[in-house]
Parts: structure tokens; sequence; C-alpha cells
């Protein structure tokens, strides 16, 4: 096995076609089709599957990238350190989450701390199950979700079959956000029955599975419903409509016109914010940053 042959194997997958990989590389096709085999013959597992359509990566494949990557992580930094200058020294972070503010919110406070001048950080909002697999491929170091009653057998045993461990950060309360000239933003106490006759947001999940709902609360409950897929739209539609979602609350700060509020359901329903890892992988240095970060933004949210 060679850092070049690795190299090969992790363009392929990125463009889905080894013709495609062999001229971003400017090298030949056998070249990277015989760099394939030979990792493929020297491990006993298939990487790719081949159609006419080009390629696509097996679950053995899947796993084999998420060491090469970090493979190649380390000789970067390797090289970085005895070669590089450390002034321009880059660095790679990814969190893939579930749509929460407070992920954002303990990001940006992460971020005053970060000293390199240039670096490459993905934050990524995305479905429940896209967060599991980016943190099993590796494409993401950290991942951001929550577990309920209704959920957590189904999703542990996903999480626990892809080689990803959680930590449990937080158990934080349910609350019904709407916007506050809904008709029931000034009730004393609000329970789920109040809410029948407007519309329940939630957000789209590819057809998946209950368990990968982002809400605890079923919208099958709902007469009325509306699917997004960002929280910029949830909120707008909050904002000036009477639709409303369920989550943790939003804080009085991020309501920057006001005009959103977050009322605690009377069933006082929690929910478990937690953190995905890959197991038996070292954290680095800016992840552990991130979830000190995290754990005190987190306590905002507890009451």
């Amino acid at each position: 096995m060679t850092l070049q042959q690795l190299h090969y194997i992790i363009e392929v997958a990125r463009y889905g076609s080894i013709s495609e990989a062999a001229e971003k590389l400017f090298v030949t096709q056998p070249s990277i089709t015989t760099a394939i085999r030979n990792i493929e013959n020297e491990f006993g597992i298939e990487i790719f599957s081949r159609s006419a359509k080009g390629v696509e990566t097996t679950n053995d494949g899947e796993a084999f990238l998420c060491y090469a990557k970090q493979v190649l992580e380390q000789e970067t930094l390797m090289r970085e350190h005895f070669f590089g200058n450390h002034s321009t020294k880059k660095t790679i972070f990814s969190i893939s989450s579930q749509h929460y503010s407070f992920v954002i919110k303990a990001f940006y406070t992460m971020l005053e701390f970060m000293e390199p001048p240039h670096y490459t950080i993905d934050l990524v909002e995305t479905q429940t199950r896209e967060v599991i697999d980016n943190v099993a491929s590796g494409k993401s170091e950290l991942g951001i979700l929550y577990l309920n009653d209704n959920n957590t057998t189904v999703l542990k045993r996903i999480i626990e079959s892809n080689d990803v461990e959680f930590l449990e950060f937080a158990a934080l309360r349910i609350h019904v956000i709407l916007s506050a000239n809904h008709p029931c933003a000034k009730l004393s106490s609000i329970c789920l029955e109040d809410l029948m006759d407007y519309p329940y947001i939630v957000y789209f999940q590819g057809g998946n599975s209950n368990y990968f709902a982002e809400k605890t609360i079923d919208r099958m409950r709902f007469p009325k419903n509306i699917l997004v897929n960002d929280r910029a739209t949830l909120e707008e539609l909050i904002r000036h409509s009477n639709c409303f979602t369920v989550g943790p609350k939003i804080l009085d700060c991020e309501c920057r016109d006001k005009q959103i509020v977050a009322l605690p359901l009377n069933n006082e329903q929690f929910v478990q914010i937690v953190v995905l890892r890959k197991r038996n992988i070292q954290m680095s240095e800016m992840g552990k940053r991130y979830l000190e970060a995290l754990k005190n933004v987190l306590k905002e949210y507890i009451n």
C-alpha cells in the first residue's frame, strides 16, 4: 500500500468515475485501475462496485476511505510540521448536525479562539441519516443529533453498527415555537391539542423512517403539515404565519425581531442531545475545542 494509491482511491470516490479522476490527476486510467486492484487484493475487499454509470463505494470501501483519509491527513500534518510554513498551516475540521441554533452558536464561539490564518472548516446542517453517515465515513469528525423515547433504540443500533459512538451532552425540554402573533402565543399553558388547527412544520427527511424525524412529535398527529429543508425557511414561515414547530427553545437573543416565541409543552417532554464520533479515532484539538464550546452553550438552553 502506498500513499499514492490511497490518493487515487479517494479521488475516484470523490468523482464517482475512474476516467474523471484520471483526468483530474493527470494520470492514465490503467494506472488508477491497477492501484485499486492492488489495494483490493492486499486487503481482500472490494472498494468499488462498477457499473455502466461509473463506480460506487461499497460498505467495505466506505470504511477503507475513512481510514485512508486519516492517513493522508496525518501525512499532510507531518509535512507541514517539518517542512511547511507554520504561519500558513491549514486546519481542517467538519461537523454535521440536525438544524439546531446552539450548534451554530458553539461554532462561532469556537471561531473566536482560532489562531491559524488559513483553514478549511465544514459546517453541514442536514438530514438525520446523513449526519450518521458523514461521521461513519469520516466526512465529518463530529455529528450532532437528538435521541428520545421513540427513536433511541433504533438510532443507537444504527449508530453502533456503523462503528460510531455517541456522547450524551444535555437533556433539553421541548418547546412549541411559534409567532408572537399566533393565537396560542398568549396561553399560560400549551398542549398539542391547542395546535390541531394550525400547520405543523417539520424537516424533510427524504422518505426515511419516522425514527429519523428531527421533530419529536409525529407529524401524522396533525392534519396540516409543511415540510422544509432548512432552518431559515422554517423561521420565516413561523414569523409570518400561524405555523408552528417543536424543539429545544429558541433564546430571546436569537429572535432578532422578537416575533418568535418558545413556549414549553405542558407534558414536559425532553430530548437528549448527543454528539457522534468515529469509534477508536483520536479527536482533533479543534474537535475538543468545539465540544467545550458546545457544552458551555447548552447550559443556556437548559431550564
